[in-house]
């Protein structure tokens, strides 16, 4: 099959900064149902609990293995490769194992290492400023979770030592713990730090409770004959920096609830029949589920478990694929990045796509749509996705003139595309480029181009095109010098174009970089030889040895130089703005920065 793997070419800072600004103000995607996961062959559940925080999802199989998907903030997805005898998660970043000690990853500045000695767990959770752990005995350990931020003092270890001061308990959450008796306690600490004593008058009737969930300030309590008890902490008006309950009465009608789960914003609760209801301060509606175990509500997006052991995913836009859940992706033959989202071909001619849902770029995650098969290659550009169909016709979408997916093929018979926001070029089989839009920055191609084998361009800002004879030309924006090619290249086999950086790849395998150097991108890494393809990101490189194994370099401001300890075996690499992709040789898919594939071995 022809080689249409190209980089990904990203667009000026402006358009950049454009994107976030409509991903925080415009919806994303709407999602009628996320893919189905499959079960085991023995039928048996794949999944046992989930947890949802933020833009993450976490959830353990039923080997005790934890997977993770969706934003992959301060390393909230890096599970540890030797974690496989999980029995629970909680909703950051730890696990308890079957041993009774817990697991622990993420950033080290955020969350510190687990408390040495540290045996005997059955659950783990997060207040605001502690991480707690509760034994088998009843009694609670809790440690200080990070560093308080500027406008908080540092907890104190007097109100530490207040917390772990509890016995008898069965459950914690958060804030509040249920003991053995079916009353509840608090060591509820405020943003400014002050203690509030939550178990007093103030608080609704806790009695006879079975379960308990806090997130932020709201709390939810479930009564032994299946009825719900909800409150939030809202300011004081007669105490200065103190807070006070608010009941939330919207939930006096609930009944049959066998579990609950509260969020940010909003809650959830789970009848006996297996559907699900949400709240909010005021308003109580059903969410259309059916057939549920299990709920975790988030503040982004929420999980539910399925009877038959699959997860489901509401809420959200999408932004980081986090309602994608868990399944199994192999067979894959190429892969791209965009600026935020991915697009993965398999060997059946399906896509895949994950990671931003604006302009309707991951609206196909996790999905084979309808008629979409024969599918010959892929081209993830700034906010857009094109495929080539094997009738050498090209379909788009995304943010482009073209409108949203599916759209009319272009009939023309290309071997590759490239360009960027406003810019789509492709290079024919007669080695010629084809205009199928441009914008005035990118349109003036030098004379007399012909004979190109290669061409990269960042977002149709600036191009490179690698000719037959082992030359690269350069046209376009050049504020960094990224289209002043040195003028004693030559040799080169590939090039590859980053935000205002270049790289070219020459036949001996070494690699030359020049542009802009900030943060040492340009830079190419000592004694990098043996090189086979290369990929320039917004600020960083990959280069693919030709042993299989991946070498990165220039900005790691999200994690896109942690290649992962032992990946072997690489066929094919893409760098992302601050993400990066390898494909293996068995066809799976590994990624690391700020995104995350799931579980995709199954």
């Amino acid at each position: 099959m022809p080689q249409f793997i190209r980089n990904s070419k990203k667009t000026k800072l402006f358009i950049a900064c454009v994107l976030i600004f409509l991903m925080v103000f415009a919806g994303g995607c709407t999602f009628q149902s996320p893919p189905v996961n499959d079960s085991s062959n023995s039928g048996s559940p794949r999944f046992t609990a989930i947890s949802s925080v933020g833009s993450t999802g976490l959830a353990l199989r039923t080997g005790g293995k934890v997977v993770c998907w969706g934003r992959n903030y301060e390393g909230f997805c890096d599970i540890p490769s030797n974690l496989t005898d999980a029995i629970s998660i909680s909703s950051m970043n730890f696990a308890v194992k079957n041993d009774g000690t817990v697991a622990a990853w993420g950033s080290p500045s955020l969350y510190p290492m687990v408390p040495p000695n540290l045996t005997g767990v059955v659950a783990i959770t997060r207040s605001q400023f502690c991480n707690i752990a509760l034994k088998d005995d009843g009694t609670v350990v809790a440690w200080k979770a990070f560093e308080a931020p500027e406008f908080t003092r540092q907890m104190s270890d007097a109100q530490l030592a207040r917390i772990a001061n509890q016995s008898d308990l069965t459950s914690i959450s958060g804030n509040i713990g249920l003991k053995k008796d079916g009353t509840v306690v608090s060591w509820y600490v405020n943003y400014q730090n002050i203690s509030e004593d939550l178990q007093s008058s103030s608080l609704p009737d806790l009695s006879n409770i079975i379960a308990i969930s806090n997130q932020g300030d709201h709390f939810a309590a479930l009564r032994k004959e299946g009825t719900v008890v909800a409150w939030k902490l809202i300011p004081d008006p007669g105490r200065e920096n103190a807070l006070m309950v608010d009941t939330i009465h919207v939930v006096e009608n609930l009944t049959d609830i066998r579990a609950i789960s509260a969020g940010v914003d909003h809650s959830l609760a789970l009848k006996r029949d297996g559907t699900v209801v949400t709240w909010t301060d005021d308003s109580l509606r059903s969410t259309g589920l059916t057939d549920i175990a299990a709920i975790s509500a988030g503040s982004e997006f929420d999980l539910a478990l399925k009877n038959d052991g699959t997860i489901v995913a509401q809420g959200g836009n999408n932004k980081f694929g986090q309602l994608f859940t868990p399944g199994k992706l192999s067979n894959v033959t190429s892969i791209s990045s965009g600026i935020d989202h991915n697009i993965v071909l398999r060997e059946n001619g399906t896509i895949v796509t994950w990671g931003n849902g604006l302009d309707s770029l991951c609206c196909l995650y996790g999905h084979e749509p309808e008629g979409i098969r024969n599918v010959t290659g892929i081209y993830a550009e700034d906010f857009r996705n094109f495929i080539f169909m094997n009738n050498a016709s090209i379909y788009g979408w995304g943010n482009l003139e073209y409108g949203p997916f599916p759209v009319k093929p272009i009939p023309h018979p290309h071997l590759s595309l490239f360009g960027g926001q406003n810019t789509l070029y492709a290079l024919n089989k007669n080695r010629n480029i084809v205009f199928l839009s441009c914008n005035l920055t990118n349109f003036d191609i030098p004379q007399r181009l012909d004979n190109v084998i290669d061409i990269s361009s960042d977002g149709g800002a600036y191009t490179l095109a690698l000719k037959s004879d082992g030359n690269v030309t350069a046209w376009g924006y050049n504020g960094s010098g990224q289209t002043d090619v040195p003028g004693n290249l030559s040799g080169v086999v590939a090039v590859s174009a980053g935000l205002r950086h270049a790289l070219a790849l020459k036949n001996d395998g070494t690699v030359v970089g020049w542009g802009d150097n900030t943060v040492g991108q340009a830079d190419i890494p000592q004694g990098l030889s043996d090189v086979t393809a290369i990929s320039a990101g917004e600020f960083h490189n990959l280069a693919l040895k030709r042993d299989g194994t991946v070498v990165a370099w220039g900005s790691n401001k999200n994690g896109e130089c942690n290649v992962p300890e032992n990946l072997h075996d690489v066929v094919a690499i893409s760098a992302g703005t601050h993400q990066s992709l390898a494909l293996k040789k068995d066809g799976t898919v590994v990624a690391w920065g700020q995104t995350v594939i799931p579980d995709w071995n199954g």
